[in-house]
């Protein structure tokens, strides 16, 4: 035994580096990774072998016999393992030298073998290279178990007593002596100290790691967590602040509210996951068929990451199915000219839910009234015309409504935005007349016909009501209602919006163009005359006044028209007041109903309508005219003492002849070489006057003058006329004071031509100054007479 210590075989354990793990769980344990099968082991360590290879497969496998030569290497094993058992095991050495003299003469063959053919690099190969492998480590694997069979531990207490081998006789022989193999243990050596050190440091750094992901992950979910409370906390209070401004909110299981809201059924589920907010108008009275459910969602965390562009997150959103923006816009058009002015208070989008909603709500509001006006407009016959979403109304001539249901444009709604910060004087300055006056219509007909809508919705409500129909049901304790209360409650239906818009659209231009015919005849007398003109609007009384009643009544007294605006129609009262007394009062009143038409209130004559504007003008004339020639008459017949340079003056009395002129006759005494000189002239018609010189003064009033109203004075004596124009224009103090001394001194003609000259220029709007003026110019053309 002690021959065979040198050719001992140690086995040497090591243990292998401690894996580290790849994951922690939740309660702080290591996870590392499966082991896995032998079938995926080997696909591993094949995978390993096939990519470390790579190009270099050949030089990796060069030493593994082929698969060919695999059973002939078994046979000669087997061969080897006979002839090892039929020996003496007396020849241990001479055995050991052949099993090795047989075991280096095998990888040589395999060599040449491998070496003359060579198998690609791919996965199939290397299958057959490693059972090939597999094969030879079985072959070891029966020497080793031979040889350890060989060994019986009594054999060896045997020898130890006795000094000799004694071998079994149910023993085989075995090649090796017992005892010749050996097991024992050697430590592996310690690794120096920094590695350990480091080691350490590595694996306390890994654990670290691994905590801080686990604190990570944690900490991310307590987190989102609280995002969670958080956001459904919010959710709630939004939904509960809909609630309280009267948003009818529904739950419901995912699909929507299928069931109607108001169809009295019951089998609606009470209960569910998502909330929907009803925003229509059956609960008013609409009859429109579009139903309006808006759904409640929460957002996602991504959507709340992001946020709404401001850096505020949302935690509840709503989405609205006909979410469209669209919404009716009126412009006024007029002719001629390219200003187009629509609705000036344009809706502007919201960002709460609570807008949103009523935007929504507004959008389905709009589309209802855009879907009765196209019924209302088909229904009609002139004067309208329907282009894809627009209406097209022809108001006159001059102007045109245009109605459209579509989301106003980008620059229409910075237009808005800019007008609603600018404060009153600036969005004056910012639009010119028109195009205001066409904004604030636009807005008021959009208004009026909404809230025509509001009045049809009533409506519908009550005569759905239940109660409205009850008294008439047998037995029932209330009043029987009778069959004219129900038809005149049927017949208080509001008419078409068209036509009420129509109707104002053209009393409205036709108002315009009455006031433009007003302020052109009036203009003149209003610069010029010696006492205020004024032209103010009245509440009309549509109850035409008696003739002997013509006056100004007040508000109080006139504020009935609302009660009669069904058989007169809408109307405007404007009074012309012309001083201070009631004779010298025009009022007319210009009605819708049926056709736009002015009225004249006169006590003198029966009023008829007045539908042409060139009729209304003239008769507007006249009027005026009567009531100026009447003034100036009476401020002529008012002067009692024409001249004191002639004190045989008689004065005449000033009366109104046909043409609405203020007609008088001085008569002036002739004296001395005058007479002579005018029997000359005049013949026999002048002797039979006498002594006497009649002078006939016609005062007419002109207000066609481009430069003011106007007196056309024409003075004739003795088939000689003159005329001269005088104008209206005021007469200052300093020049009423000359007048005064002018008509306290006599003068000669020539001076108190140059007077009369000189007073061309502004007055007072006193009765006296005019007075004083309107005797210097009249006794001015009496003297030039004379002389």
């Amino acid at each position: 035994m002690t021959q065979h210590l040198d050719k001992r075989i140690k086995l040497s354990l090591d243990r292998s580096v401690d894996r580290l793990p790849f994951d922690i769980s939740d309660r702080a344990e290591e996870i590392y990774l499966p082991d896995g099968d032998p079938a995926e082991k080997l696909k591993r360590k094949i995978k390993v072998i096939a990519e470390t290879a790579g190009e270099k497969f050949d030089e990796f496998t060069e030493n593994i016999p082929l698969p060919q030569s695999q059973e002939s290497d078994t046979n000669l094993n087997q061969d080897l393992k006979i002839k090892s058992l039929d020996k003496d095991s007396s020849e241990p050495s001479a055995s050991a030298g052949t099993i090795a003299l047989a075991s280096a003469s095998i990888p040589s063959s395999a060599s040449a073998s491998a070496t003359a053919a060579r198998t690609s690099s791919s996965p199939q190969g290397i299958y057959a290279k490693l059972w090939h492998a597999q094969g030879e480590i079985g072959v070891a694997l029966d020497a080793l178990n031979i040889i350890i069979s060989s060994y019986q531990t009594s054999a060896i207490q045997g020898a130890s007593s006795s000094g000799a081998i004694i071998q079994p006789s149910n023993v085989q022989p075995s090649v090796l002596p017992a005892g010749a193999l050996k097991c024992e243990y050697v430590p592996k050596a310690l690794p120096p100290v920094s590695t350990q050190v480091m080691n350490e440091k590595l694996a306390l750094g890994g654990k670290n790691h691994h905590l801080r992901s686990a604190a990570d992950i944690l900490t991310g979910g307590a987190k989102r967590l609280q995002n969670v409370m958080a956001n459904e906390d919010h959710f709630w209070a939004e939904a509960l602040r809909l609630r309280k401004n009267n948003w009818c909110i529904v739950a419901s299981k995912a699909g929507g509210p299928h069931q109607s809201m108001y169809a009295g059924q019951s089998n609606r589920s009470s209960t569910g996951s998502h909330l929907f907010v009803h925003y229509g108008f059956r609960d008013v009275g609409s009859m429109y068929g579009d139903r309006a459910y808006a759904e409640l969602t929460r957002n996602s965390p991504l959507t709340q990451e992001t946020g709404t562009g401001a850096g505020v997150a949302k935690s509840i959103d709503i989405v609205i199915p006909n979410k469209t923006e669209k919404q009716i816009i009126m412009s006024l058009v007029q002719q001629g000219s390219h200003q187009t002015e629509g609705s000036g208070s344009l809706r502007l989008r919201g960002n709460t839910i609570h807008t949103q909603l009523l935007d929504a709500q507004c959008t389905l509001f709009d589309g209802e009234l855009f879907h009765e006006l196209v019924n209302e407009a088909r229904a009609m016959t002139n004067n309208v015309s329907i282009v894809d979403n627009e209406i097209y109304l022809a108001v006159n001539d001059d102007l045109e409504l245009r109605i459209s249901y579509r989301a106003p444009s980008e620059e229409e709604l910075s237009l808005t935005k800019l007008r609603s910060k600018l404060n009153r004087n600036q969005r004056r300055e910012s639009m010119s007349d028109q195009a205001r006056l066409l904004s604030g219509t636009s807005d008021i007909l959009r208004h009026v016909a909404q809230l025509i809508q509001h009045r049809r919705h009533r409506q519908n409500i009550k005569e759905r009501s239940e109660s409205f129909f009850k008294g008439s049901r047998p037995g029932s304790g209330r009043t029987t209602a009778s069959f004219g209360q129900i038809q005149q409650t049927l017949a208080q239906r509001p008419m078409g919006i068209l036509n009420i818009t129509l109707q104002a659209l053209q009393y409205l231009a036709f108002s315009k163009r009455i006031r433009e015919v007003m302020s052109r005849v009036t203009k003149n007398l209003r610069h010029n005359w010696w006492e205020p003109i004024t032209v103010y609007s009245v509440d009309a009384d549509l109850q035409p006044l008696s003739r002997n009643l013509c006056v100004l009544s007040d508000a109080k007294s006139l504020g009935v028209a609302s009660n009669r605006t069904k058989e007169f129609g809408m109307g405007s009262a404007v009074a012309i007041s012309i001083g201070s007394g009631s004779a010298s009062f025009i009022r007319y009143i210009t009605r819708a109903y049926p056709t736009p038409c002015v009225i004249l209130q006169l006590s003198d004559r029966p009023s008829s309508p007045i539908m042409h504007l060139a009729d209304f003008e003239k008769i507007l004339k006249q009027e005026l005219t009567t009531r100026m020639i009447q003034r100036i008459c009476e401020v002529a017949n008012s002067i009692t003492t024409w001249t004191r340079r002639i004190p045989e003056l008689k004065s005449p009395e000033f009366i109104i002849d046909i043409d609405d002129r203020c007609v008088g006759v001085f008569q002036v005494p002739i004296h001395g070489t005058a007479v002579s000189r005018r029997a000359e002239l005049n013949g026999a018609a002048q002797r039979s006057i006498g002594h006497w010189n009649n002078t006939t003064i016609i005062l007419q009033l002109d207000m066609n003058a481009e430069k003011g109203a106007g007196i056309l004075l024409t003075s004739s004596q003795g088939g000689v006329s003159r005329t001269r124009r005088l104008s209206l224009s005021s007469i200052s103090k300093q020049t009423v004071n000359l007048l005064r001394e002018a008509n306290s001194r006599p003068d000669g003609p020539a001076q108190s031509r140059e007077k009369s000259t000189a007073v061309q220029a502004h007055s007072t709007d006193a009765m006296n100054d005019f007075r004083i003026w309107l005797q210097h110019v009249i006794m001015a053309e009496v003297e030039s007479e004379k002389h």
